[in-house]
Order: structure tokens, then sequence, then C-alpha cells
């Protein structure tokens, strides 16, 4: 099996390899209507009400270009 050498868990939003706006258009022209749910860990975070409002604060205005 290839190994990774990346990072799984903890990382911050948008430092990482996912192509949110390209996967949240597909989603959009392809017809989904369902809820989102952004996963996250918090057990290491000193302030986890936060890390939610910044990742809240980082993934709305993609919401909003892909047409959400």
């Amino acid at each position: 099996s290839k190994e990774f050498p990346g990072k799984f868990k903890e990382v911050p939003w948008g430092e990482g390899d996912v192509d949110f706006l390209g996967t949240l258009k597909t989603l959009k022209r392809i017809g989904y209507e369902g809820t989102f749910l952004l996963e996250m860990w918090s057990e290491n975070e000193e302030n986890p009400l936060l890390a939610i409002e910044e990742a809240k604060q980082f993934i709305l205005p993609i919401l909003k270009e892909a047409g959400y």
C-alpha cells in the first residue's frame, strides 16, 4: 500500500489539499440540496467555539461562490 506522508486531522481550514470550491460547484451542478457538515477535531483546541467560528467564516464565502 502507498504511504501517505501528509496529515489527516487537525489541519487548519484552507491549509490542506481539499478543493472545497470545486467540490461544492460539482455538488451544485448535479443538484445536491442536502445538508453540509464541517467535521472538526476539537480535543486539542484551547477555544473550540472560536475554532468553529473560524471554520464557519472560512466556508461561508466558498458556499456562496459555489451558488449555495
